[in-house]
């Protein structure tokens, strides 16, 4: 499995609601190097959510070259730069909570899960605050196209079985939406 490691993020614009509570700088170009033996350049944009649907990232270009040494850039290796993960990798990195705890404005934060918080939020069982990072991590999940629960399970350590559990509270005590229907996801 290819692992990436952005380098450089070489600018931003204005904030999109892509999901309740969240949000990401678009459009974003990155450059990442050794990406199946290349160096991309990538310019991602936040479509935003609809009432229908949450958001999603797209990319607006892509620049690959060649490694000093590498191989050669052909339309072969071209192909083989895996652009879906790559635009997931990135996604992962631009999602904001979006912050109306003020009343009078709206901020962004950084809030991705760290190994110390899904401790204590594994420990503490479902209180609040560990249904509001469910709720954030479900939709966080379906905008990069994951599987909310799966995520859920994997990012706090979770058997498959709680974690449905903790989406499931999460949707009663209102920090979720309702499912679309069995096996559909809501958020």
């Amino acid at each position: 499995m290819t692992k990436f490691r952005t380098v450089e993020v070489l600018g931003a614009s204005l904030p999109v609601k892509i999901a309740p509570g969240i949000a990401a700088m678009s459009p974003s170009k990155w450059i990442v190097e050794d990406v199946s033996g290349f160096d991309v350049e990538i310019e991602i944009v936040a479509l935003p959510a609809t009432r229908n649907s949450a958001g999603r990232f797209v990319c607006e270009s892509l620049k690959v070259t060649q490694r000093a040494g590498g191989a050669p850039v052909t339309s072969e290796a071209i192909r083989g730069v895996p652009v879906a993960r790559l635009i997931r990798f990135i996604a992962a990195q631009s999602c904001l909570s979006i912050d109306n705890s003020s009343g009078t404005s709206i901020g962004l934060s950084d809030r991705r899960l760290t190994k110390a918080t899904a401790e204590k939020l594994r420990s503490s069982g479902p209180t609040d605050e560990a249904l509001e990072w469910v709720a954030r991590a479900y939709r966080t999940a379906l905008v990069l196209g994951e599987s909310p629960t799966k995520s859920i399970e994997s990012a706090v350590g979770l058997s498959r079985s709680t974690a449905g559990r903790w989406v499931s509270l999460a949707r009663e005590k209102g920090f979720l939406g309702a499912s679309e229907g069995p096996g559909r996801a809501g958020g």
